[in-house]
């Protein structure tokens, strides 16, 4: 799956997970199963939830090291802009982006109320880079 479209289905994802009463956002947490039976989740753990089909009540399984990598990319795609964090999206996707372009740079952390920022980034992804060699 190209990074755009694992963007995307990550926030489908989190739109799924937020009309489920067994899930609550909390964007600090990946995937954290709690005493009341709601699973605290972030973008990654919304993917982990509906893509991957972690068991809410159960610890997360043992990933594969491209989920890992995708876990990770969705956990950095979400912050504000910084150097390190556009460096890391460059290297995930192997994609040369414009750091000047990147949206909405001043958001701290993208979440639930925030998915048009998401998908923004997503549309970012796919349209304005210049392949790598």
């Amino acid at each position: 799956m190209k990074p755009h479209e694992l963007l995307r289905q990550a926030v489908a994802d989190m739109l799924l997970c937020d009309e489920d009463p067994g899930y609550s956002f909390n964007m600090m947490m990946y995937f954290s199963p709690e005493i009341d039976g709601v699973c605290l989740i972030c973008l990654a753990g919304a993917y982990m939830a509906q893509t991957l089909k972690v068991d809410r009540v159960s610890p997360p399984r043992v990933f594969q090291m491209e989920e890992k990598s995708d876990l990770y990319f969705l956990d950095i795609v979400r912050y504000e802009y910084t150097h390190e964090n556009f460096e890391a999206i460059k290297e995930y996707t192997g994609l040369d982006l414009n750091p000047d372009t990147y949206p909405h740079p001043q958001v701290t952390v993208a979440g639930i109320e925030d998915t048009y920022i998401l998908l923004e980034r997503a549309d970012w992804l796919e349209n304005d880079y210049t392949e790598t060699a």
